[in-house]
C-alpha cells in the first residue's frame, strides 16, 4: 500500500487508511496504537483546558508575601515539599483510585472517593481550589468523550451534583478516554508542579528558565510519588501539611490577593 511521509519526521502514514484507523509507524516498526488516548491525556492535562487551575496558588502567594519563599532555591523546596506532603498522598492517589473505579464502572466508589477527597482538604480555599476546577473539568470532559465504561461512570458521577474534586474528575476522565493509570498520575503531578511554578512567575522575581530548571529537578520526585500513589489505598490517605494548610488559611484573610488560594 502506498505511503506518504509525515513532514519533519521518520514516520509514514498509510494513504489508504481512514482517519480513525491511521497508524503512525516509527522507525523500527513500532506502532503507537494508543495515540488517541495519549492525545486525549495531553488535552486534559494542558493548561489551556478551561478548568480554571491558573486562579489558585495553593498558599504560595502567602509564602511569597511573608518572605519564606523569596528565590528559586526556596521556591523549589516549597514546590517539592508541597508535592510530597499534599499532592502525592492526596491528589495523585485520588487520580489513580478514580481511574481504577471509572475503569470498572464503579460509580459508588467514585462518589465515596469524591466525598473523601473533598473532606480531606482542611482549608476552605483548598476545597474550592479542588471543587471548582473539578466541576469544570467534568462538565467539558463528558461532552468530549464517547460511550466507554469510564465515560458512563463519570456522567453518572456528575449527575449526582455533589462536590467533585479536580483529581477525581481528572482520573475518571483519563480512564474514560482510554489513558493508562501511570500516565494519568504522572500527567497530574506534572500539571500540579508546572501550575504552581506558573503562579510563581506572577508572584516573585523568577524567570522561565529558572522555573523550567526546577521542573526538571523535581522529575525524580514526581516519579517516586507516582509509584507510591498507584499502590496507595485512598481510604488511608492523609494529605496535607501544617505549613501549606496554614498558608492557605492565612490567605483567606489577606488584604491583597492575586489568587483565589
Amino acid at each position: 500500500m502506498p505511503t506518504s511521509p509525515v513532514p519533519g519526521g521518520p514516520c509514514t502514514v498509510s494513504a489508504g487508511e481512514g482517519t480513525e484507523r491511521r497508524r503512525y509507524r516509527a522507525e523500527g516498526g513500532g506502532v503507537l496504537t494508543d495515540a488517541h488516548a495519549r492525545l486525549a491525556l495531553f488535552q486534559l492535562a494542558d493548561s489551556a483546558f478551561p478548568a480554571g487551575l491558573f486562579a489558585f496558588s495553593h498558599g504560595l502567594e502567602t509564602a511569597v508575601q511573608d518572605g519564606s519563599v523569596a528565590d528559586a532555591t526556596s521556591l523549589e523546596s516549597f514546590v517539592g515539599d508541597w508535592l510530597a506532603w499534599t499532592v502525592g498522598p492526596g491528589d495523585a492517589t485520588f487520580v489513580a483510585s478514580a481511574h481504577r473505579a471509572a475503569t470498572e464502572g464503579d460509580v459508588a466508589t467514585l462518589a465515596d472517593l469524591a466525598a473523601w477527597a473533598h473532606a480531606s482538604r482542611l482549608p476552605r480555599e483548598g476545597r474550592a481550589a479542588a471543587a471548582r476546577p473539578g466541576a469544570r473539568m467534568a462538565a467539558l470532559a463528558v461532552k468530549l468523550m464517547g460511550e466507554t465504561t469510564g465515560a458512563v461512570a463519570l456522567r453518572a458521577l456528575v449527575a449526582r451534583r455533589e462536590p467533585l474534586p479536580y483529581s477525581v474528575a481528572f482520573g475518571a476522565a483519563a480512564a474514560a478516554f482510554g489513558c493508562d493509570a501511570p500516565s494519568a498520575v504522572l500527567a497530574s503531578l506534572h500539571g500540579a508542579a508546572s501550575g504552581l511554578l506558573g503562579a510563581a512567575l506572577r508572584l516573585m522575581k523568577v524567570d522561565h528558565e529558572q522555573t523550567q530548571s526546577i521542573l526538571r529537578h523535581l522529575a525524580p520526585v514526581m516519579t517516586a510519588i507516582a509509584s507510591d500513589s498507584l499502590a496507595a489505598d485512598w481510604r488511608e490517605s492523609r494529605p496535607g501539611h501544617v505549613r501549606f494548610d496554614a498558608c492557605q488559611m492565612r490567605h483567606e484573610t489577606a488584604h491583597v490577593r492575586l489568587f483565589m488560594s
